[in-house]
């Protein structure tokens, strides 16, 4: 064997000083990805901002702003139980000074508040990121719709990082599309697989 082809089989090793080496321990490990969305929450949605805001009228020493973060981060990283999610603040990279019952006990309060909650959101990201405006998406539709016709087929695609975001834009399309030719569907984490669930699921969301 040459020396080269020595060379090509030999095992490749990397040295890294005590400060740079990864610890595999289970313990003490962060999860330094959940900087992303804890930046989108805070920076673009205002979450922070609505709670805060909120402060004095709670009747509780918890943070539900913390919880609720909680529970996003582990919804996305590796998703779980909420009792699960608690066990792993370990790994998340904020201080967690509340009981497993507090995140239950917070979920009462973060219903209560879903709807003033998704409306701030939604103020702070159009303040961020402008209107989300969908007119010229139907404008090109309703124009295609008036040269030939309607036909079938999917004509865009409209994605929303939460699905809370993606229910309020539902009720911003029923208005516009109200007497038009333009159907549209709604899909997110809660949307049922089979007919059978959908559509009395659906009868109790739409009345009437």
């Amino acid at each position: 064997m040459t020396e080269e082809a020595a060379r090509a089989q030999a095992p490749v090793t990397a040295e890294f000083s005590a400060a740079r080496k990864i610890d595999k321990r289970p313990e003490g490990r962060v999860e330094l990805g959940t900087a992303v969305p804890s930046a989108y929450l805070h920076r673009d949605l205002g979450v922070w901002s609505f709670f805060e805001r909120k402060r004095t009228s709670r009747g509780f020493s918890y943070d539900p702003c913390r919880i609720l973060e909680l529970l996003v981060w582990d919804r996305i990283a590796h998703p779980s139980s909420k009792r699960a999610a608690w066990e792993a603040r370990a790994r998340f990279p904020r201080k967690c000074g509340f009981t497993a019952d507090d995140v239950y006990r917070c979920l009462t309060y973060l219903d209560e508040n879903a709807d003033a909650l998704v409306g701030s959101m939604n103020a702070s990201l159009e303040e961020s990121r402008g209107p989300r405006d969908v007119s010229p998406i139907l404008n090109d539709i309703l124009a295609e719709f008036e040269a030939s016709g309607p036909s079938a087929g999917i004509r865009a695609m409209i994605l929303y990082p939460m699905n809370a975001l993606a229910n309020d834009q539902l009720k911003r399309l029923r208005t516009l599309l109200e007497g038009t030719d333009i159907t549209f569907g709604r899909y997110t984490g809660d949307t049922e697989e089979t007919e059978r669930k959908a559509l009395p699921k659906w009868k109790e969301e739409n009345p009437g």
